[in-house]
């Protein structure tokens, strides 16, 4: 469970009040600068509060998945041990964890040898499962994902959505993906001016009834881009 009262980082972010329970999928929404990553990195503890409380998950319990997943990669590593590697500093089960790596090959659609391979000898998309591989071999109970949607391939982001939403894991998305947002997560959080201007459930987040300006522009945003793409 994860519990903000009156969470504060000035001047950045207003005091939040917010309760995310375990096994829910939550998406934070909201123009850029609007305060989501800054939101998202309170409850990592990568942010101390001015005021007010914040209850999460301590390092080692959660896994943060960057939109830059490449840059997780070591390039002078095997991809096996690049997948390890965060069991390892955390002094955890490596056996087990090394163990686990065929299946999350299998899963995100991997070479069977991947493992045994250079991040330079897989293709982009495939560096980009690594990434993802590496974040969940500690079977995080939460997940927060910053913008980690936005640069996988179709196929990729497709498989990511499914292992997001592992019964159980608590999943936290940082995104401007409304269409993925609305499938990955139960609840909408939208900010805007560093402070939450709504939480909804992900069923409302098309419905511009009492929609706030926030979403509204969301919604237009993405309208304008999907009618520019029409042939």
């Amino acid at each position: 469970m994860i519990i903000l009262k009156n969470a504060a980082v000035s001047p950045y972010l207003k005091p939040c009040t917010v309760t995310i329970d375990t096994g829910e999928k939550v998406a934070l929404l909201g123009a850029s600068g609007a305060g989501k990553t800054t939101l998202m990195r309170l409850m990592c503890g990568w942010l101390t509060p001015t005021s007010g409380d914040v209850i999460a998950p301590p390092v080692g319990e959660f896994a943060y998945v960057p939109q830059d997943l490449d840059a997780s990669l070591n390039p002078a590593m095997r991809v096996g041990d690049i997948i390890t590697e965060p069991v390892a500093i955390a002094n955890g089960d490596v056996a087990a964890a090394v163990a686990r790596i065929p299946e999350l090959l299998r899963t995100l659609d991997l070479p069977a040898d991947a493992a045994g391979r250079f991040p330079r000898e897989l293709s982009g998309g495939q560096r980009q499962r690594v990434g993802i591989a590496r974040a969940l071999i500690a079977e995080p109970i939460v997940v927060y994902a910053d913008e980690a949607l936005s640069a996988l391939d179709h196929t990729a982001r497709e498989l990511v959505i499914e292992l997001f939403q592992a019964p159980g894991m608590t999943t936290i998305l940082v995104s401007h993906d409304l269409p993925a947002a609305e499938k990955l997560s139960d609840r909408c959080i939208i900010m805007a001016d560093g402070g939450i201007v709504e939480d909804i459930s992900s069923s409302e987040l098309w419905d511009r009834t009492n929609a706030s300006p926030a979403r509204a522009k969301l919604i237009d945003a993405f309208e304008l881009l999907h009618a520019s793409s029409m042939p």
